[in-house]
């Protein structure tokens, strides 16, 4: 099986959080069941650029990949690539199938028109593109119009460019079943199929301890250590998060916060002045945007995962720790916390009630429970969330769509 998967961006852009991880993870995972993988994608690295060659084929973790570089014109967030975009139109013709992942991006017209041209089927992963955000969320002013803003300008888009891309693809791949049941909505043609994220195989290049980034933020080794990851965004509901923070504390006063991850739009400011106006800068750390070992130390160095985004089509990050042996607290909004509840790996909860604070305080409480949720999570991982598992169905699905095309 020659499979093309087309992509704003790839590791090592970490800046971007979930994708560019999980993406390379389902990459890796094909590979490794001996299907031809190539990746197209760009240099995009946040506000710089990835120091890698560019327009040849690079070996990374088993998988073929060629970073474009970013057309100087390109507008922010769309990626455009005018190498990328000939390298499609030239190539395309070569692979069995064509997997596109995310939306609003230059990569969909370009890699949907150019397989459709070519003849070759292919399958749209969203990514979360088309989730909604929350009705009932009290923005600031500004942040509403900002929201606003981007809505209308996709429901353009979507009307002018997207909708096409979507209504002609062989399948459109969901990666937990709360995104499924937003996509559904739009009524787009092809048939969804939900196939989840593969848990990444976080393998540290060096001897860790637990206990080093501890040392490092001047927490004690014994006291209780909550933990986040992801960008900072208004997406990832950090006020909140902090505020309940604030509320557990005053009953366990040794528990520590970190927060990993880079400022992304501003919220990572206002979540350290919130800490500050709350007096919680000796208990709250920030440690910036960690990868490799660093990130892998977070996990081992933490008792609880505490995850409260708004909107999430399925939660990278949660499967990390849950591979890692952290036990997992998430809002309702995080896709996958029906199978977090299930396999009583975490609990989930709705960040807008008190619960949500009584919860946190309980896992934090009971070593035991911890201790329980950290084997069940292992379990989890294993059993939905292995790469061998999740690339095999993916490759069964695309010998399916390459099947049909034939008989068609």
């Amino acid at each position: 099986m020659r499979v093309l998967c087309v992509v704003a961006y790839y590791k090592p852009a970490y800046v971007y959080g979930g994708p560019a991880r999980s993406v390379p993870a389902l990459c890796e995972a094909m590979a490794q069941q001996n299907a031809q993988v190539t990746v197209f994608t760009t240099n995009a690295n946040g506000k710089n650029r990835l120091d890698l060659p560019t327009g040849v084929p690079l070996k990374v973790d088993g998988v073929e990949v060629y970073y474009f570089p970013l057309s100087s014109l390109s507008p922010p967030r769309y990626y455009y690539s005018q190498s990328l975009t000939e390298a499609c139109y030239r190539q395309v013709k070569f692979f069995d199938v064509v997997y596109i992942c995310g939306n609003w991006v230059s990569q969909v017209p370009v890699a949907s028109r150019s397989a459709l041209k070519a003849g070759v089927p292919y399958v749209i992963s969203p990514r979360g593109s088309f989730m909604e955000w929350p009705i009932n969320v009290k923005w600031s002013l500004r942040m509403e119009w900002s929201i606003n803003q981007k809505r209308l300008k996709k429901k353009f888009y979507l009307w002018l460019v997207e909708r096409h891309c979507m209504d002609h693809a062989a399948a459109i791949h969901c990666t937990s079943d709360l995104e499924a049941e937003q996509i559904v909505d739009y009524g787009f043609r092809p048939p969804v199929v939900v196939i989840p994220n593969p848990a990444p195989r976080l393998l540290p290049g060096r001897p860790l301890v637990r206990g080093h980034l501890r040392q490092q933020l001047g927490i004690p080794l014994d006291a209780p250590v909550s933990l986040f990851v992801g960008r900072l965004h208004q997406l990832k509901r950090l006020s909140r998060t902090i505020e309940i923070y604030a509320q557990v504390k005053k009953d366990i006063p040794d528990l520590h916060f970190v927060i990993v991850g880079d400022d992304e739009d501003g919220s990572g400011l206002l979540a350290r002045q919130q800490v500050s106006s709350l007096g919680l800068q000796d208990s709250v750390h920030f440690t910036g945007l960690l990868k490799g070992d660093d990130l892998i130390q977070a996990y081992l160095d933490a008792d609880l995962l505490v995850f409260f985004s708004y909107r999430e089509n399925f939660g990278m990050v949660v499967v990390e720790a849950l591979s890692m042996g952290v036990p997992v607290l998430l809002s309702k909004e995080v896709g996958i916390g029906a199978e977090v509840v299930e396999y009583n790996a975490g609990l989930v909860v709705d960040v807008d009630s008190d619960e949500a604070g009584e919860k946190w305080k309980s896992l934090i409480l009971s070593s035991q429970l911890r201790q329980h949720m950290s084997a069940a999570g292992y379990c989890l991982t294993q059993a939905i969330y292995s790469p061998e598992n999740v690339s095999k169905k993916m490759l069964e699905l695309f010998s399916q769509l390459v099947a049909s095309k034939v008989a068609g």
